[in-house]
């Protein structure tokens, strides 16, 4: 037996603007979600460039501190002389006027290191080391010419060095190849490193072991390579550069 007609159309009556409306609800809830995802999306993208940014700015801020400090010390180095060339009580204030500047230039360049990447500090530190010890690279702890290139001609280098490297990551550049004197004043730098400790080792008391001279004749005995005039170390008799 049909049911009555007037079901029929009470049913299309009904049914029809559920179907409608629910459509709509269900299409502004599927472009309210896509809506609000991209809008999020979008946050999110926009968050995390600003980071990059702020992070990039912070780079560079440090990259140009760490250049300011490394000319600073190189600027102070280029007229540093050896103790035993001072003759007079104004050289001696001058040098320790200058100890106190260089040990401030190293002091922020090590703070704005922090903030370089990984690829660039490294560097930096180097070039910084080498040029805080310019003086003792071409002396030696144990105060006779130790390299053939004078304070002077180290720190010039180093200037141009320290120079090109932050241009290069100023521009977004890959880091120039170290040049080759660099890399010799770096190991003139581990030899220097192998002097101190001979020079200030300490006893149980934390009095020195050995007396100056004694530790430098120990050392020439475990290093014979590294006593000036010698084909391993440097060339005594070479012209300072």
């Amino acid at each position: 037996m049909c049911p009555p007609l007037y079901l029929h159309v009470m049913d299309d009556a009904i049914l029809t603007p559920l179907i409608t409306g629910g459509a709509a609800l269900l299409g502004a809830l599927v472009g309210g979600l896509v809506t609000y995802f991209s809008a999020a999306s979008q946050h999110k993208r926009q968050a995390k460039k600003e980071l990059e940014d702020a992070k990039r700015s912070r780079e560079q801020e440090a990259a140009k501190q760490c250049e300011s400090s490394c000319i600073r010390m190189a600027n102070d180095m280029e007229t540093w002389r050896h103790p035993v060339d001072r003759k007079r009580d104004d050289d001696d204030d001058a040098y320790r006027r200058r100890e106190v500047r260089m040990e401030e230039a190293q002091s922020t360049l090590d703070a704005a290191s922090l903030y370089l990447p990984d690829c660039l500090r490294g560097r930096v530190i180097s070039i910084g080391r080498i040029l805080h010890n310019a003086g003792n690279i071409a002396y030696g702890e144990f105060e006779e010419r130790h390299h053939y290139h004078s304070a002077y001609t180290i720190c010039s280098y180093g200037r141009k060095e320290i120079q090109a490297i932050v241009a290069h990551f100023l521009q977004g550049k890959s880091a120039p190849e170290p040049e080759s004197i660099i890399c010799e004043y770096q190991t003139a730098l581990r030899d220097l490193d192998k002097e101190r400790a001979y020079c200030y080792s300490l006893d149980s008391n934390g009095e020195p072991e050995t007396g100056f001279q004694q530790a430098k004749e120990k050392f020439y005995k475990d290093h014979p390579e590294l006593r000036p005039g010698t084909d391993g170390g440097s060339d005594e008799s070479g012209s300072s550069a």
